[in-house]
């Protein structure tokens, strides 16, 4: 899969064997570098808006997602448009048309995504959970092998179903084709958003967020060209003349492949995508491992510690007037000796509200506080026995934080 073969495409005895996807992706490249910006400045909009502008509290979660793929499909569609246009030889096609053919495509994609994942995630149901594991699967497989529907349709001026059958076709002309095609651009994304996680690896800064989540648009650039790269290689000469395209299709293809540079189109090749990828893996798990070291940005304050047979029950007062709860996990607190020895059998609350049984993944709802966290945590001992316990610490993630024992002195732990 990370071989870096020279594609053959042969029909009518025409073999494109001097024609390499990575070089022409790098020539497509090349010649719209201030395309490539613009493109990432538009897709960064979304992010911006939402992240900044007064609207952000107004508009639901889907909303965003919603926005952010409409502009993800008309970010590639002006490319495929572009290119199609500067190799075209007959008339052009309808761009508003070729939109709504990809954005049709792309909201499919994330349905197919994006549903299975939620549910994944929220069922609470090892039989519903499977269902929906493999549901994300299939969603995957699709999204994959119908990945070229989104250079082609533009290229070619193809319909929504003619694009799918003949995106999953030329795909099969090569072998790991479209893997091929996303390796470098998925690789290249994951290390910049690594990268500008490294400050705060646990996401409390909103501009390093914003940040990160701006690259997330290199994704889909780089992924357009590397599709148009291996698209203009593996369509068969029929179908390309039937597009209207250029005669001199060798020539303006060499022409392209000769313009990109040797550096960008060995970047852009799947080995030296690996490469990347295992280095922006390697900075994930930095990333990780400090996050799991480090303390909540936000003050907390042990407000009381109640021992019930088998419970123990921790109300904590938190604020952070700095970070406002970004990147503060409730369902990381835990209980354990100072050394580290688990004093608990797992956390089974914890909530801003009193009695309920709920477990929060986040804080984050733009509000400083002060507020109070309710939690509970399972224990194999009595009342009683947990009365005698000298030795109890209430720890977050891998830090801990404070000892727990019934008194009328809280105890705190600043912010950092």
């Amino acid at each position: 899969m990370v071989v870096d073969p020279a594609v053959k495409n042969v029909e009518s005895g025409n073999v494109y064997e001097d024609l390499s996807p990575c070089k022409i992706a790098a020539g497509l490249i090349y010649n719209d570098i201030s395309v490539v910006l613009g493109c990432l400045v538009f897709l960064s909009v979304p992010t911006i808006v939402f992240a900044f502008g007064p609207v952000s509290d107004l508009l639901p979660n889907f909303s965003v997602l919603f926005l952010d793929r409409m502009c993800q499909m008309g970010a590639i569609s002006f490319i495929g448009l572009r290119w199609r246009g500067r190799l075209q030889f007959g008339k052009g096609v309808s761009a508003s048309g070729i939109y709504l053919r990809l954005l049709a495509w792309g909201l499919t994609s994330a349905l197919l995504i994006g549903v299975p994942l939620v549910g994944l995630f929220g069922s609470g149901n090892a039989e519903i959970a499977v269902l929906f594991l493999v549901l994300l699967i299939m969603g995957l497989v699709w999204s994959v092998r119908t990945y070229f529907y989104c250079s082609l349709v533009p290229l070619l001026g193809l319909g929504v179903m003619s694009g799918i059958s003949r995106a999953v076709e030329v795909a099969k002309r090569q072998k790991w084709s479209v893997a091929q095609a996303l390796l470098s651009p998925l690789a290249v994304t994951v290390l910049l958003v690594a990268l500008a996680s490294v400050p705060f690896p646990d996401g409390r800064s909103l501009p390093w967020l914003v940040v990160a989540s701006c690259l997330e648009g290199t994704f889909w650039i780089l992924s357009a060209y590397t599709s148009l790269g291996y698209c203009l290689v593996l369509l068969h000469e029929s179908e390309w003349q039937r597009a209207g395209l250029h005669h001199y299709r060798r020539e303006r293809l060499a022409t392209l492949q000769t313009q990109g540079r040797d550096a960008l189109a060995r970047w852009l090749r799947p080995r030296s995508g690996f490469a990347t990828l295992c280095i922006a893996l390697c900075v994930i798990a930095g990333n990780i491992a400090r996050q799991l070291q480090q303390p909540p940005a936000c003050s907390v304050a042990i407000k009381q510690v109640r021992f019930d047979d088998y419970l123990i029950n921790v109300d904590l007062s938190v604020e952070d007037p700095t970070y406002q709860f970004r990147g503060f996990i409730p369902a990381a607190f835990s209980v354990a000796s100072k050394t580290g020895f688990s004093q608990s059998q797992g956390l089974v609350a914890a909530t801003d509200k009193p009695d309920t049984r709920e477990i929060l993944a986040t804080l984050s709802d733009g509000s400083p506080g002060p507020r109070v966290l309710h939690l509970s945590f399972r224990s194999g001992k009595t009342a009683s026995a947990l009365q005698g316990a000298d030795n109890l610490w209430l720890w977050y993630k891998l830090v801990p934080l404070m000892p727990l024992q019934v008194s009328d002195t809280p105890a705190h732990s600043g912010a950092n």
